[in-house]
């Protein structure tokens, strides 16, 4: 360890001797039409011991004309990969941004390999935004070029007091349809969003019809992830070709899944509500719309619960041997392997004795039991957010009085990750909507997971874990609910979760075991299989 350690401070010191922080440009050409750069180059070690990560990254940024430069180090636990500090900032409008970025403590969990590898990790990547100046109210087209290998580093989770959600009006998002899409919007509507914003529009084709689309302004985090964006759109596509009905990105008018639209500050322009003195890149997406009823408003029964279940599952068999670069390393606060990370944002809690010390109890297991379960877990692509806001109903084709799944909408949350997780999303939210129509919600997880059951088993390993990840995902929606509402307090649809969520995580983890949640369980499938009989 002695002699990584010294090779390590080693890289540090030869890192920090070649960064030396150029020449501000004469003030005097600030304004001339060039291209600055921004860069950033990083050195990355990984210390051997399967468990931990250290990474270092200094890196420069430049604004209009004036360079600058920082480090950022960074420490990675079991199955993460050591933290970074940021890329390059992207140029402003007619600039440009470029940058090396590295990796440390690389000990990541692969997919379909079953178990955890550590490696010594030196990584280096290239991420370029070329933006033509202009402003976004202006007429004409923009380019914006990309070249990235695995640019969802694990540097940008999010962090407290961090606002990322845009803030655009519908009148912003009327010329951005028309500039980058060429549609003309007859009608918009604001849909409920955590950190995005999401408008659905009506539109005038090209045959005189109006057709519906989804349009997507994505929070200023994830519009650095083109590559994570352009996954999320092959997967729709590939979903798409097996049948599945789900959310397609349209093209932009230079053929484009999405484009990255700079938002210049301008506290005095109606059309721009950002104004804290920073351009801001926000990346844009058109995507169709799935018609039909959405689950919360449809009529819940067991039916209805064994179907979202076994959809889920067949859901990720689809995605199988999906792979894309865009996914890799990719990391959010609301992955369910990154729970440890709401520590940071427990002060958001009004009961800061009872609340809190309920979440760190389900964090502590979580970190005591499931961070060390995982490597060994199967693993594989997940939507990571099937909630009864993205999942769409269609009446029944047998029978009158039930709902069948649909469609699937909102990738925003996709991710490599262990399907126990994708298991325990789904079932704490239809615990939820249980509640809602007066159903015992430990009931309700059982039709899913028999539902989820039919198309794939789960082993014991996963069973056993299952109550605690639950758990897991009902802290996040809470936690972040709660911290996301004080930034933005007029949306009310950050604390969906709160009235019935925490009676509901005080039932599940304080006055219920994981003996007596799986015999619930066991139960329930005995039922299902007599009647299959």
């Amino acid at each position: 360890m002695a002699n990584k350690t010294s090779v390590f401070f080693a890289l540090l010191a030869l890192a920090t001797v070649a960064l030396t922080a150029p020449a501000s440009p004469d003030p005097e050409d600030k304004n001339k039409e060039k291209l600055e750069t921004a860069s950033s180059y990083g050195i990355g070690y990984g210390i051997y011991d399967g468990y931990s990560g250290l990474g270092y990254s200094p890196y420069t940024t430049a604004t209009v004309g004036y360079p600058g430069y920082g480090y950022n180090l960074g420490y990675g636990q079991v199955g993460q990969i050591g933290q970074i500090g940021q890329i390059g900032q992207i140029g402003h409008p007619g600039y440009a941004g470029y940058g090396h970025h590295g990796y440390g403590g690389y000990v990541p969990v692969y997919n379909d390999y079953s178990h955890s590898h550590a490696a010594l990790g030196y990584y280096n990547g290239i991420n370029v935004y070329i933006h033509p100046q202009r402003s976004i109210s202006e007429p004409g087209g923009g380019t914006t070029m990309t070249s990235n290998t695995n640019e969802g580093n694990p540097g940008s989770l999010l962090q407290p007091g961090e606002t990322i959600r845009p803030k655009v009006n519908p009148n912003l998002a009327i010329k951005l349809v028309k500039e980058y899409f060429g549609y003309d919007v007859i009608k918009i509507k604001e849909l409920n969003s955590y950190d995005d914003v999401n408008y659905l529009v009506d539109v005038n084709a090209e045959d005189g019809s109006t057709q519906k689309f989804v349009f997507k302004i994505l929070n200023s985090m994830d519009s650095k992830k083109p590559q994570y964006i352009e996954a999320q759109a092959q997967i729709m596509q590939l979903l798409s070709s097996k049948g599945i009905n789900c959310s397609m990105p349209q093209k932009t008018l230079d053929g484009k899944n999405s484009a990255l639209v700079p938002f210049p500050p301008s506290p005095d322009d109606q059309n721009n509500a950002q104004g804290d003195g920073q351009t801001k890149i926000h990346l844009i997406r058109l995507l169709s719309f799935i018609p039909g009823t959405i689950f919360v408003d449809a009529k819940l029964t067991t039916n209805l619960l064994f179907k979202a279940g076994k959809y889920i599952s067949e859901f990720e068999q689809h995605l199988k041997n999906f792979r894309h670069v865009g996914l890799d390393g990719h990391t959010s606060v609301w992955f369910l392997n990154s729970a440890l990370d709401l520590k940071k944002f427990l002060y958001v809690l009004d009961d800061r004795t009872d609340k809190q010390n309920l979440v760190l109890s389900v964090l502590e297991a979580f970190e005591k039991r499931v961070l060390p379960a995982y490597p060994n877990l199967e693993a594989g692509v997940l939507h990571g957010d099937f909630n009864e806001q993205n999942i769409i109903c269609s009446p029944s084709t047998t029978n009158s009085n039930e709902f069948d799944i649909y469609g699937i909408i909102d990738f925003g949350d996709t991710n490599v990750g262990n399907y126990v997780n994708e298991l325990a999303i789904t079932m704490c939210y239809m615990m939820i909507e249980s509640v809602k129509h007066n159903m015992d919600p430990l009931e309700s997880t059982a039709h899913v997971l028999a539902g989820y059951s039919s198309f794939r088993k789960v082993p014991d390993e996963e069973l056993n874990i299952l109550r605690t990840c639950i758990a897991v995902r009902l802290c996040q929606s809470l936690v972040m609910g709660a911290y996301s509402y004080t930034l933005d307090p007029g949306n009310t649809y950050l604390l969906t979760t709160a009235n019935i969520g925490w009676p509901l995580l005080e039932k599940l983890w304080r006055n219920t075991s994981d003996e007596e949640i799986q015999t619930v369980w066991r139960n329930v499938s005995k039922e299902y299989s007599s009647s299959s009989q």
